[in-house]
């Protein structure tokens, strides 16, 4: 059988087998949960329904994670790790053919998703200082025919950010989908996150598994007004993600003080 080219010189991802404390190229909070979260996770975990299907929307996971970030949960879409809502943004939102921007450098799965989905990738090369000049960015999207803007703010791997007066004109000023994706906004104060439901083009991603500590669950949400909201709901999975973890982030999410520290 032949199969797509699009799959057949790809090989799987393989992180480091290294067994230290800290692992910078993951990116991994090197610290754990305490014990009193531990406790209140194995006394929920055991009473929970295994052979029942989680709940498909997450409604107490959406909620803690809303609360915490003092946003409503009607604009909020749970997903199996950042990694799965990139995925079925890019592959949901854009059709064959389609052009999507990223940066470089930037987070390699952006372009990777957009492979396998068959759209095709424009690579905006950063200053030499590994600034971003919006402006031309904004140029790049309204030129060429871009569909889809997606990046990491600040950066991974860089670190270096946009700030949030840039990141509104940036919104405004293009006639295309806007993925901003926040993994590491904790760690910097010109976060989108309260604004993205006001516009029409702006989806917000954060994940679990930096500042909060949980990689191991795998727990990550998209931000939007409701129009993206319900269809990101529509297109994915009726059970994206698993009771244990939707059960565990709750859990830890009920200790804002804890994790604010």
């Amino acid at each position: 059988m032949v199969f797509p080219g699009k799959v057949q010189n790809l090989t799987p991802y393989t992180p480091s087998a290294d067994k230290c404390p800290i692992h910078l190229d993951a990116n991994e909070s090197f610290l754990t949960l305490t014990e009193q979260m531990k406790k209140d996770i194995a006394d929920r975990l055991a009473s929970m329904e295994y052979n029942r299907y989680p709940d498909s929307l997450a409604s107490e996971l959406c909620e803690k994670f809303a609360n915490f970030y003092k946003i409503s949960p009607k604009f909020v879409t749970a997903g199996n790790g950042s990694d799965e809502l990139i995925n079925i943004i890019v592959a949901n939102m854009l059709s064959k053919g389609d052009k999507i921007l990223t940066f470089s450098n930037d987070f390699s799965m952006y372009s990777f998703y957009a492979h396998l989905a068959e759209v095709q990738t424009v690579t905006y090369q950063k200053n030499d200082d590994l600034t971003v000049d919006v402006d031309k960015v904004i140029e790049i999207c309204n030129n060429e025919n871009i569909k889809m803007l997606i990046f990491s703010n600040p950066c991974n791997p860089t670190s270096l950010g946009i700030s949030r007066k840039e990141i509104k004109k940036l919104i405004t000023s293009v006639d295309c989908l806007v993925v901003l994706d926040e993994a590491y906004m904790d760690f910097w104060d010109q976060p989108m996150l309260d604004y993205a439901h006001e516009y029409d083009n702006l989806i917000i991603l954060k994940t679990l598994s930096k500042a909060i500590g949980l990689a191991a669950v795998r727990v990550g949400f998209a931000v939007a007004n409701e129009k993206i909201t319900n269809i990101l709901r529509a297109v994915k999975s009726p059970y994206n993600v698993n009771t244990v973890s939707q059960t565990i982030a709750s859990c830890v999410l009920s200790y804002p003080k804890v994790l604010k520290i």
